[in-house]
């Protein structure tokens, strides 16, 4: 019969090595579930809204035979022969005016004469300062509409 010492010193051993293996299993698994649970913890953010691509609408209509780009979000307020008013939640944007020149600019706005070659006559603009370089690019004064008269013939 061989001695029984030997033996039970390894299987005491193993068994001692594999619960050191497996606390220090258990202390790496606790320490995941620690920061996976930080990951869960924190709120998702909310990807930031879009904005709507701004579009342009041309002006081409009769007050003072000027023709202009302007961004859509305005509307047109009030029109004539002689002026044209674009607003903007209740707020002129844009003052075009053939006749005489605005008596008070407001503030955050801007006061443009120009000469329009086709009348000779100035054409005064109150517009807001976020629309100066927009509007002076695209300015044109264009010919107004002659009108066409009728002829008749008589036999």
């Amino acid at each position: 019969m061989q001695k029984r010492g030997p033996v039970l010193l390894l299987i005491v051993l193993i068994i001692i090595l594999v619960f050191i293996l497996g606390v220090r299993y258990g202390q790496r698994v606790e320490k995941t579930n620690k920061s996976v649970s930080v990951f869960l913890s924190i709120p998702p953010t909310k990807p930031q809204p879009t904005q709507e691509p701004v579009t342009f609408r041309t002006y081409s209509g009769k007050a003072c035979g000027a023709q202009f780009l302007y961004p859509s979000m305005l509307g047109l307020a009030k029109e004539s022969s002689t002026s044209v008013q674009l607003i903007k939640n209740q707020t002129v944007m844009l003052d075009l005016n053939c006749t005489a020149s605005p008596s008070a600019v407001a503030m955050g706005k801007k006061l443009e004469i120009k000469l329009n070659p086709q009348t000779g006559k100035n054409v005064y603009f109150s517009l807001s300062e976020d629309l100066l370089p927009l509007f002076e690019t695209s300015l044109k004064f264009i010919l107004p509409p002659r009108p066409t008269s009728i002829q008749t013939t008589t036999k």
